[in-house]
């Protein structure tokens, strides 16, 4: 079962009759005027996926063929757009298909901004995420993934203003103010964490800022041999790559506490953090935990706003505690850094539950 909530056009998106009709001038401008979609079937993938499977017609050639795309519904009409300028951005700036480098993004085709709707490349493979659940990842998939992070962070496109920690905290839903104010136990805690992360801002040196995801792991990338995927780049912001890592890295960590594979995992991380760090400043790894306490905040402030589990009160002050520790990693972290100390750094802070 699919869960919702669902976008307010999915429908019209999953309706086969209303989308023939929707899809004409989509396949007409990307084949021949003469293709009429004889066919088609649609399949409700996750929330906001869906798979168009078309058997397409050329009346002039006489050739009958089948293309299937993935659509993606957005609730709000400026997202669809922002969405789709990143990725025709990013197909100009080396991501289209074919880079020499094996590292791209799914081919924006079309939107129809009636039904919300992006139409997209489906590409083949599966995501990474899976198979590092399945300790099938190897090692040439994370240093793919490493060298696909890097030529993120490396990219030269700028999307808007810096997305500060300011930026970060007021993301928080409640914000930390009413978390502390509904737990007053907790408010030393969560003060420490958003005045020490203001503070830290303010001693960043230089332009720290590149293109980042803000929501980056192996689940966001699907790999097919040695092809690599990024997907979801809505996201995609002007900010500190070292919020990705903190996502890549919470991510390896919950996956060794929940499937008990701890050294499997770290040997993953350690693969990811030589490859990434042979191409980027080791300065970087200095700002994880900084990005790992703000993460933790934001799943605390969830845990109130959510409730919807047991014993969520205590994860919610569990996440706090650690969101204490990665702070404190980051006061303990010397002035000169190495590899191993990147390493040390992203042992030794405890990511989030």
């Amino acid at each position: 079962m699919i869960e919702g909530p669902f976008p307010a056009t999915l429908d019209m998106a999953l309706d086969e009759e209303h989308m023939k009709g929707a899809l004409r001038a989509a396949v007409q401008k990307k084949f021949t005027e003469n293709t009429i979609i004889d066919t088609l079937k649609v399949q409700h993938l996750q929330r906001r996926l869906v798979r168009y499977t078309m058997c397409l017609v050329d009346s002039e050639r006489e050739q009958n063929y089948e293309r299937r795309i993935i659509g993606k519904v957005y609730e709000k009409l400026e997202d669809m757009n922002y969405g789709f300028g990143v990725m025709q951005q990013l197909c100009q700036h080396g991501f289209a298909a074919g880079a020499i480098d094996r590292i791209s993004i799914p081919t924006p085709i079309a939107c129809l901004p009636e039904i919300h709707l992006l139409l997209m490349q489906e590409i083949p493979g599966g995501p990474l995420r899976r198979l590092v659940k399945r300790t099938d990842a190897t090692e040439n998939d994370i240093r793919h993934f490493a060298r696909a992070t890097v030529k993120l962070h490396r990219s030269p496109l700028i999307l808007g203003s810096p997305f500060t920690v300011e930026d970060h905290i007021a993301q928080c839903r409640p914000s930390p103010r009413v978390l502390a104010q509904t737990y007053p136990d907790s408010a030393e805690a969560i003060s420490f964490i958003v005045e020490e992360a203001r503070s830290l801002q303010k001693h960043f040196r230089g332009n720290i800022y590149t293109l980042i995801h803000t929501d980056f792991h192996p689940g966001q990338v699907h790999v097919d041999g040695n092809n690599l995927w990024i997907l979801d780049l809505e996201p995609l912001r002007y900010g500190d790559p070292a919020h990705d890592l903190a996502k890549i890295f919470a991510f390896f960590k919950r996956t060794a506490r929940k499937s008990r594979m701890q050294k499997y995992i770290e040997s993953v991380r350690d693969v990811f953090i030589e490859e990434y760090f042979s191409f980027m400043n080791l300065e970087i790894a200095r700002r994880i935990p900084l990005y790992e306490a703000l993460i933790c905040l934001k799943r605390a402030c969830k845990c109130l706003r959510v409730q919807d589990e047991s014993g969520w009160e205590k994860k919610m002050t569990r996440l706090l505690e650690q969101g204490l520790a990665c702070m404190r990693v980051v006061a303990d972290t010397p002035d000169d850094l190495d590899m191993r100390g990147g390493i040390e750094i992203c042992s030794r802070s405890p990511g989030s539950t």
